[in-house]
């Protein structure tokens, strides 16, 4: 039996002495692929993840046959969408203590250590080895023979006792890790600034006709529906947090889904009177923290700016990483925080980016100071990684 190549998750040898990274072989192999898809996988991840890295759409406009076996006794940790998307377009089985992981992409046989997962591709080791052995398509239909097919209706009711078994919580949307690494060239984000920018203004246009506070600036209820999508009701954007893909819309298909999630967001804003309520004291805040900077900058204290920052910023609530106020206090003078003050109001939008890679304040991250941009700055939008995470499920590219 002759092996190929060699991958693991940095590192695979297409050719003698060529190095290729896992996901980009996974990634052009089924961007190549015409006739089968077939995995072995006792765990199944995100999605949104694989669905891009493993080219879904176009493996379903090629008609390539998709087959999955995979180990369904504890559902709680598997993906119900990513095993549903198999069983709507082709076959998917389930066998007891399944260890093995094969892919099988037209004549290529890729055995590894690599689960389905999106753990798996950005943040584990993982090795494999690439054959075009016809014996692994013997191996897949032993496997095959030796499981028991489950159907959309059965998959169903696995997802819904599962939701009951542990409090509407799937483990496998909920992979909570820092990636190790980067995605193929193709599929990663531009995080620039001003991409950002462009695409949240093309959101506050499309989103326009469906704002319902219309005494307060738009970019703060979208803040608010941002926020909503991350955090609330399903969670949708939350697949989208901290990684490298977006979702592919068209036109059309982004339209539909802003006015869908956005009257759904005002349905649960009206069951929920409090949540509008924080929005709109944020953007009271903001207007605190403008006059404060504007008006007060060289007179600003150490306190004031602290309380600048505990009440505006969401992500010192959220995610102490990005601020820290006590490394605040306690490492900057108080001349660099006014000398910071000045840069923040001063900054036009081509300089956003260089303000914070050359930002000297300890304890303010880059999401903390994009932050602070938007409140002091009425044309420019609050960002965060929550921002990020609901632009891509609405399909940009940030």
């Amino acid at each position: 039996m002759e092996f190929k190549n060699l991958v693991n998750t940095n590192y695979s040898y297409g050719q003698p002495n060529q190095i290729v990274d896992l996901r980009d072989y996974m990634y052009n192999a089924t961007n190549r692929a015409c006739s089968r898809f077939w995995i072995i996988s006792p765990f199944i991840g995100n999605y949104s993840f694989l669905s891009i890295l493993f080219n879904f759409e176009k493996l379903l406009k090629f008609n390539v046959d998709l087959k999955l076996i995979t180990d369904l006794k504890n559902f709680s940790t598997q993906n119900y969408k990513t095993i549903k998307f198999f069983a709507e377009h082709g076959i998917v089985k389930s066998i007891d203590d399944l260890h093995a992981k094969l892919y099988i992409i037209d004549n290529e046989n890729i055995v590894t250590s690599a689960n389905f997962t999106r753990k798996a591709y950005m943040c584990n080791w993982e090795i494999a080895v690439s054959s075009r052995d016809e014996a692994y398509k013997d191996i897949f239909n032993k496997k095959k023979k030796k499981s028991f097919p489950v159907s959309i209706e059965q998959l169903d009711e696995l997802y819904i006792k599962s939701k009951e078994n542990i409090n509407n919580v799937n483990f496998s949307d909920k992979e909570e890790y820092e990636d190790r690494w980067e995605l193929p060239s193709e599929l990663c984000k531009n995080s620039n600034y001003e991409t950002f920018y462009k695409a949240f203004k093309n959101l506050e246009i499309l989103y326009k006709p469906y704002q319902k506070w219309k005494n307060t600036p738009l970019k703060f209820e979208i803040d608010s529906f941002l926020n909503y999508l991350f955090h609330e009701e399903g969670q949708p954007s939350y697949e989208y947090y901290g990684c490298n893909i977006y979702r592919q819309l068209d036109t059309r298909e982004q339209q539909q889904e802003i006015e869908y999630w956005a009257n759904k967001y005002h349905n649960w804003v009206e069951s929920d009177k409090n949540t509008w309520d924080n929005a709109d004291r944020r953007y009271t805040y903001s207007i605190i923290a403008k006059k404060t900077l504007i008006k007060d900058v060289d007179d600003i204290t150490i306190d004031s700016f602290i309380s600048i920052l505990n009440e505006c910023i969401e992500s010192y609530k959220r995610m102490n990483k990005w601020l820290n106020c006590d490394k605040v206090v306690k490492t900057n003078s108080i001349s660099q925080i006014k000398e910071f003050c000045k840069s923040l109001l001063k900054t036009d939008l081509k300089g956003i980016d260089k303000f914070i890679k050359n930002n000297k304040i300890s304890g303010i991250g880059p999401s903390g100071i994009q932050e602070l941009l938007g409140l002091c700055n009425d044309d420019l939008p609050i960002r965060n990684q929550n921002t990020n995470a609901g632009l891509r499920f609405l399909g940009y590219n940030v």
